[in-house]
């Protein structure tokens, strides 16, 4: 019995563009192929596929497809052949766009139907194989290839540099890659002071008197308020964490990024109604939360009226507010933190802002100090002219777009504890 089968190979192939992009390096002897240019190159185990020639040079006429049918067992003259090649007719195509007609041609007489091709499964029966399709099926899968050896390991940076001439340790190649310091640039030219700046711009007088002539002087006391009727003590509450000890309250250790006053001077207490304080905020800061400490509270919310804060720019325009009115923000005692319906972007320089305070139909005492024992604000200057505070009108149902700061309610002789965060 005959055993001989008939196997097909594929060379190993690809598309010109993928085989340069991935440029491997082929076996000697292994074969490449262009599907897209029909171009062949071998290896030879040294140079990758971008440093290989194509194959060329016409070799000698091989076999008809014919004669290799022949070959591999056809019986049959050219024409029957050529007749077994032709398959089954295939699915018809989408219709293309229409022509112009052309002329009508004579009839033809009707070509006779060709028989149906063989499978390949079939064809690799005529040729010889003997099994199942199955079994044709899995004796096209080749083998795994053998495991290619690895690459030699390539040098480090400092082998490299003792390759081109380095003569050293490693610990000397590494110092050698070290600059040398830069030359030190020229000293910039010594700018002239404050006082300078001022006479430059016409003042006249002695240093000492420039100084004396920033300072302003010190405003008239407002008339103090009634006091009102003290509350009942609350409830002690828990002892807090200890506090610094001397010096400006350190108001950023807190969470705070401004204050109204420094907060140790806060030594007296009193019930408010509605409050503008001028409260400098540095420069780089977002404004998102005011605050004030209560130091008692009834606990019975109000029914009506507007409680919350509002921050308004020195010149006396609303900034952002609290929001809708909040008749529990002042019921308990302690730190009232109020977040603004949005926050304040941060300035490239410090300012000024008025911050409002509005506690209507509810009763409240907050911290505050007078002028008797402060009279230099914590930011420096003088307070009626640093923080002004006015006793505002009542506001229904909430802080107003504008106020004058210049005009609208009394200058006091105390200030209210307030807080920016």
């Amino acid at each position: 019995m005959d055993l001989t089968r008939g196997i097909r190979f594929r060379l190993r192939r690809d598309t010109a563009a993928n085989w340069t992009s991935k440029n491997p390096r082929l076996l000697l002897g292994e074969p490449g192929f262009e599907i897209d240019t029909n171009k062949l190159k071998i290896g030879d185990g040294l140079n990758t596929w971008v440093n290989l020639d194509y194959l060329t040079g016409a070799g000698s006429d091989g076999d008809s497809a014919y004669e290799v049918a022949v070959a591999n067992g056809f019986v049959g003259t050219v024409e029957e052949w050529l007749d077994s090649l032709v398959g089954p007719p295939g699915t018809d195509g989408t219709n293309g766009t229409n022509g112009t007609n052309g002329t009508n041609g004579t009839n033809g007489t009707n070509g006779t139907n060709g028989s149906p091709g063989l499978s390949a499964y079939q064809i690799a029966v005529n040729n010889g194989f003997v099994g199942t399709e199955s079994q044709w099926l899995a004796s096209l899968i080749g083998s795994d290839g053998v495991d290619g050896n690895d690459g030699e390991s390539g040098l480090s940076a400092y082998q490299i540099a003792v390759n081109n001439g380095f003569v050293g340790t490693e610990s000397e190649w590494l110092t050698s890659l070290a600059g040398s310091d830069g030359v030190d640039g020229i000293d910039g030219s010594q700018g002239i002071s404050a006082y300078q700046v001022a006479v430059n711009n016409g003042f006249i007088g002695t240093e000492s008197e420039w100084l004396t002539s920033l300072i302003g002087a010190d405003g008239t006391d407002g008339t103090n308020g009634t006091n009102g009727i003290d509350g009942s003590d609350g409830v002690d509450g828990a002892d807090g964490e200890p506090g610094p000890s001397g010096g400006v309250y350190p108001l950023e250790g807190y969470g705070f990024i401004a204050s109204s006053i420094p907060i140790e001077s806060a030594n007296q207490s009193s019930t408010v109604g509605n409050w503008m304080v001028r409260m400098w905020v540095p420069a780089g800061k977002v404004i998102s939360k005011v605050g004030l400490y209560i130091i008692s509270a009834n606990g019975t919310p109000p029914s009506s009226g507007y409680n919350g804060f509002a921050v308004y720019t020195d010149a006396g325009v609303l900034l952002q507010d609290t929001g809708a009115t909040d008749n529990n923000l002042w019921q308990t005692a302690g730190w009232k933190m109020k977040s603004l319906a949005s926050s304040i972007a941060a300035e490239s320089s410090g300012r000024f802002v008025r911050v409002g305070i509005s506690i209507e139909n509810a009763s409240a005492e907050i911290l505050y100090v007078s002028h008797g024992g402060f009279t230099t604000v914590y930011n420096g200057g003088d307070i009626t002219t640093h923080r002004r505070v006015y006793v505002a009108p009542t506001r229904t149902p909430q802080f107003p777009a504008t106020i004058d700061p210049s005009t609208e309610g009394s200058v006091y002789s105390y200030i209210p504890l307030l807080v920016l965060a």
